[in-house]
């Protein structure tokens, strides 16, 4: 056979008419979804990264669990998930976001340290180089500043 009766043929397009489906219920889903804005662009951008690298990682260990008729299937899906994460990090790579966060955390933990500092002086507690480094180690060691909790 050739042409649009050959297997080959007729599996792409079904393939393409499928995708088509998931495509159009996935518009719907999310026409009736309330999406919130961006806050954080680059936190995103890094957690898009992340959840890629996560896909192609799955993809990778599931070979061995496909029958030999999805196993293109499987490995088309593993090839553009290796592709989208390596776009997604060259990009990261090439904007510098990982270094831009690390500034930023640190730059944060240093406002932070000031305002102990002073909330100390205040006090009259006395403040050496010591205190600070270990104010300022402990601000850095945080994963994020996103929340700060006040004893009452």
């Amino acid at each position: 056979m050739h042409g649009g009766s050959a297997p080959q043929v007729k599996a792409a397009a079904k393939r393409r008419v499928e995708m088509r489906k998931a495509d159009e219920e996935a518009r719907k889903a999310l026409r009736n979804l309330d999406i919130d804005p961006i806050d954080d662009p680059v936190q995103e951008l890094l957690n898009l990264a992340a959840e890629t690298v996560a896909v192609k990682d799955f993809l990778a260990g599931r070979h061995a669990q496909v029958s030999v008729e999805h196993e293109a299937d499987l490995v088309r899906a593993y090839g553009h998930a290796l592709e989208r994460a390596s776009k997604l990090l060259v990009e990261i790579n090439r904007l510098g976001l990982v270094e831009r966060q690390t500034r930023l955390m640190e730059r944060q933990a240093e406002v932070v340290a000031t305002v102990m500092y002073g909330i100390l002086n205040d006090l009259d507690v006395a403040v050496d180089e010591r205190a600070m480094a270990v104010i300022r180690r402990h601000l850095l060691s945080l994963d994020s500043i996103d929340t700060v909790e006040v004893a009452s």
